[in-house]
């Protein structure tokens, strides 16, 4: 018979939503909380309640700042190219390996029907107005089916607006995640991407 304790089942339930934690994960995260010193233990509730009340979004790109636009959006020597991303794991790939100098938006939305299209309408319209001042637009959207739904929306939408639009070349696995493809692939699909 196992002997279950309201506290730790609620917190191992609780850490359980944080994305992708198995339960044995958050097992480990609740035991190590209750056999950690009380005063570290806060210091690092701390530090995530500081990171919530700091950290916001770029007015431009939804990438995570302290300030109103985030250091790569201020840089005006980054290339005058828009990368379309679904989260900030992927900007943070791109960004460690080197292999991109332009500047990105993430669309964290995953249009499948009718009622997300809607749902999406003014990240769409928000795009739209942010990429009339690129040279040129690059989806780079997980070739799932709902990222596959997703880019053909997207590409649409933005040679309706005359803006040149390319997609990521083939290479990245279909049903792939982008944040999870090594950076020699990332880099062959921005360079064989299609217009």
């Amino acid at each position: 018979m196992s002997i279950k304790i309201r506290a730790v089942e609620e917190a191992i339930d609780k850490i359980r939503k944080i994305n992708n934690l198995t339960t044995k994960q958050a097992e480990k995260i609740v035991n190590w909380i209750i056999e950690t010193d009380e005063k570290y233990v806060l210091e690092v509730s701390n530090a995530f309640m500081e990171l919530k009340r700091k950290i916001k979004y770029c007015i431009l790109c939804g990438y995570q700042t302290e300030e109103q636009k985030c250091s790569i959006c201020n840089d005006n020597l980054r290339s005058n190219i828009l990368f379309i991303v679904e989260n900030s794991k992927v900007i943070d790939k791109m960004e460690k390996a080197n292999i991109y100098d332009g500047k990105y938006f993430i669309f964290n939305k995953t249009i499948t029907d009718e009622r997300i299209l809607e749902e999406s309408s003014e990240l769409i319209e928000k795009l739209i107005y942010y990429a009339k001042d690129f040279e040129e637009v690059i989806i780079g959207i997980s070739p799932t089916l709902g990222g596959e739904l997703t880019s053909q929306v997207l590409k649409k939408q933005l040679k309706d607006n005359n803006i040149k639009v390319s997609q990521l070349a083939i290479g990245l696995p279909v049903g792939s995640s982008v944040d999870y493809i090594d950076t020699i692939t990332l880099e062959q699909s921005i360079r064989n991407r299609t217009k």
